[in-house]
């Protein structure tokens, strides 16, 4: 069964040419207009998850019913009103779908965050995954942009449900009515390897299959003897029975290891091994004996099934709270709450025709993104055309090309959905080619959630660990490129970058990044280089922080030395002057623009005093301090600070929102509150190009954004290595050659009790 084995960039080409309906989706489609979406689902549904392990399993059975029904457009959350019958009353739902509140959770906490944005039933997308990882199944990227249905059919939810007690003719005719074939069959089938199932689902075969008066033959005598216990002949359908005797709570391939054995709960479970000479038989046998391969083809059916019969563009609608649509929840309040309009015209159709963006890498290396003219001007709405021309001449939209894209040698399509305004600011160099953000996607695939999981565990109880993240990337690239370099120890050979004076005993959070590196190891071992672990949670530390999201490009491989030397010679120190900074900068490969919006960094975290003391003392050796330092803030300064202090004190970077990834930051400059003098410079210094840059990122938080997304990952390819150069790091403070015979945990961090500037 070696051809099972797919990668999911083979899997979206197989959709395509198979003409599933999901050329309008892709798995960035909210990255601009609500990048916290998928750390905000996942944090429901975890909080969710501990106290009911069952939901994980409710969830994914949330998307299958809604995507059966009508297509995935979340017309099974719908409510009974004047107008609608609910799928929820239909008999294969009545008094058996979980998770709907929540979903509503979800719902509520995403409109608080992104209001008027988010579909109910990409919620439902997005849930089945997340619900899968907590399990201990497999990732992916959901492929989003769906919207939602005016309408229900509880008829068609009679008729398109698969029952439990359907034979595999009936199965197979159900799901190749959705275009669904006999691997995506047994493929979804294995959802039943976690959650529980009603007595009345299965009671049949127990007592009386087939109205023979007799068990069914193809239940192992063992089993039918445990489940006659847990229902009687005379049950209620109260009663409930693991639909997964070996592992109830995990999402693994136990699922069919039990089908062999005839344990299946349901009769149409068992019909996938049981039937005689089924071509369902082999795969059954094939999931069984390799994990991987299931999890594989899972993942494929997933996209596949998330994909049927999709709404977008302008058909549906966004539901402002899931279980109505949107005409009879006006007025209502505690659920998703509506929020008012505030998007203008122009923005909503550039919104609109944002998934059709062509990204793709341009011949003299730099990043180019275009939208075909007719994109922007066919319309079905008079006057849309003149807009986006209006739109266009106020430099909103950038990269305007004919019909000669597949002319483009480096042109890559990439299912994408980003502002048209980001293209305006996406142009960057490129240093290497081989860098990816689908880089795991066969090789590692719960990587980016294995990331999330680990440093939200830690955010919980540190809310500084976002920005400490995000700084040791920075410190990392900037000193011989992004290489995993500064995470290395102390050895007879290596000079630890750690014990440079611009990172000693400031550097923090070194010990999330070894349990980071731990549990990867534990999933994907020898695959993931510590390099590209710093990538994403610099990522996840802006997500967290309620600030942008990125496809992060991955590849990097990691160093085979330190350099303290030039760490003390790169790094930008906090009393540097514009100029300085500036020089820094531009060694880097990086700009103006660069260096303003990767300032913005400092929108969350801490600095000790002894990094801004001059300023409120001995600016320049004046015995004065920083006239550019707000009087006010000052005297508060002061206070943290006392002149005669160690200077081991903290105080945050943005006293205005501390905790939270926002453009405050700039906003603090206007008004002279930079705590550091490299901060103030970017704003104070005399007819600096800088000022304006600041003024527009304190005005405009989507133009910091998509300028700081753009930035980072321009860093982020500084110096990496690819291919065959480097190595992929056992334990991220030793290069391979020292790290053996260390303790299981993937790398120690003997600085992670050290207080630190961020």
């Amino acid at each position: 069964m070696g051809c099972m084995r797919i990668s999911v960039v083979a899997v979206l080409c197989a959709l395509v040419m198979n003409g599933v309906s999901c050329a309008d989706l892709s798995s960035t489609y909210y990255h601009t207009t609500c990048p916290q979406l998928y750390s905000i689902v996942y944090g429901v549904i975890n909080h969710a998850y501990i106290t009911d392990p069952r939901i994980a399993a409710n969830l994914i059975r949330l998307h299958f019913h809604d995507c059966f029904v009508q297509g995935c457009d979340g017309s099974v959350l719908l409510n009974n009103t004047d107008s609608i019958e609910s799928e929820q009353d239909a008999a294969p739902n009545i008094n058996s779908l979980r998770g709907l509140d929540v979903v509503n959770n979800i719902k509520t906490a995403v409109e608080d965050s992104c209001p008027e944005t988010v579909s109910c039933a990409d919620i439902l997308a997005i849930a089945a995954e997340v619900a899968s990882v907590l399990g201990g199944g497999p990732s992916w990227s959901v492929l989003l942009g769906r919207r939602d249905s005016l309408t229900a059919n509880r008829t068609l939810a009679e008729t398109n449900l698969p029952a439990p007690h359907f034979t595999l003719y009936q199965l197979k005719q159900s799901f190749a009515a959705q275009g669904l074939n006999t691997t995506d069959l047994v493929s979804l089938s294995g959802a039943h390897t976690f959650g529980q199932a009603h007595c009345n689902n299965f009671i049949d075969r127990l007592y009386n299959f087939n109205y023979t008066g007799s068990a069914d033959p193809t239940l192992n005598s063992t089993y039918l003897k445990a489940l006659s216990e847990i229902c009687p002949v005379d049950a209620t359908e109260d009663n409930l029975a693991d639909l997964d005797l070996i592992t109830p709570n995990q999402f693994d391939n136990k699922y069919y290891s039990n089908l062999q054995y005839q344990n299946g709960l349901l009769q149409s479970d068992q019909e996938l091994f049981s039937t005689s000479d089924a071509d369902t038989t082999d795969l059954v046998n094939s999931f069984s004996s390799d994990q991987s391969v299931f999890f594989e083809n899972f993942v494929v059916s997933m996209i596949k099934m998330g994909s049927i019969s999709v709404l977008t563009e302008d058909e549906g609608e966004i539901r402002l709270q899931c279980n109505l649509v949107n005409e009879d929840s006006s007025g209502l309040v505690g659920v998703a709450s509506k929020a008012p309009k505030q998007k203008l015209a122009a923005y909503e159709h550039i919104m609109r025709i944002q998934r059709k963006v062509l990204w793709g890498w341009g011949a003299d290396g730099r990043k180019i993104a275009w939208v075909k003219w007719k994109t922007l001007c066919k319309s079905k709405r008079e006057g849309e055309a003149w807009m986006i021309e209006s739109v266009d001449r106020e430099n909103l939209v950038g990269g305007i090309i004919s019909e000669r894209t597949a002319k483009m040698g480096f042109m890559r399509v990439v299912l994408m959905a980003v502002l048209c305004s980001f293209a305006l600011h996406a142009g960057f160099s490129v240093t290497n080619a081989q860098l990816s953000p689908t880089f795991y996607r066969t090789t590692c695939p719960n990587l980016f959630n294995i990331v999330f999981q680990v440093i939200f565990q830690a955010s919980t109880t540190d809310p500084r660990i976002g920005a400490s993240l995000l700084r040791l990337h920075f410190h990392d690239c900037f000193v011989q490129g992004c290489d995993g370099s500064v995470l290395l120890n102390n050895t007879d050979s290596i000079e630890s970058e750690q014990d440079a004076a611009p990172n000693i005993n400031s550097l923090r959070g070194l010990d999330v990044v070894n349990n980071i590196k731990t549990a990867v190891e534990n999933s994907c071992p020898g695959r993931v280089s510590c390099a590209d672990i710093l990538a994403i949670a610099a990522e996840v530390g802006s997500v967290l922080g309620g600030g942008p999201g990125w496809p992060v490009l991955l590849g990097r491989r990691d160093s085979l030395t330190a350099n303290r030397t030039l760490a003390n010679q790169n790094l930008p120190a906090p009393f540097f002057n514009l100029t300085q900074l500036k020089a820094a900068f531009a060694v880097q490969g990086l700009n103006t623009t660069d260096l303003v919006a990767l300032s913005g960094g400092h929108t969350f975290g801490r600095a000790h005093c002894s990094t801004f003391n001059n300023r409120l003392y001995n600016f320049n050796n004046t015995g004065n301090p920083d006239p550019t330092l707000n009087t006010t803030y000052l005297a508060t300064l002061r206070l943290i600070c006392p002149q005669n202090a160690t200077g081991n004190n903290l105080t945050n970077l943005d006293l205005t929102t501390p905790d939270q990834f926002d453009n405050k930051y700039y906003s603090n400059l206007q008004h002279l509150n930079g705590l550091l003098q490299s901060d103030q410079e970017l704003f104070s210094t005399p007819a600096a190009d800088t000022i304006p840059i600041v003024n527009s990122f304190s005005s405009d938080q989507n133009a910091f954004f998509a300028n700081f997304v753009a930035s980072m990952i321009k860093m982020g390819n500084i110096g990496v290595l690819t291919g065959t150069d480097g190595q992929i790091r056992t334990q991220c403070n030793f290069v391979n050659g020292n790290s053996f015979g260390l303790a299981s945990m993937a790398s120690k961090d003997p600085k992670q009790n050290m207080v630190s500037q961020s």
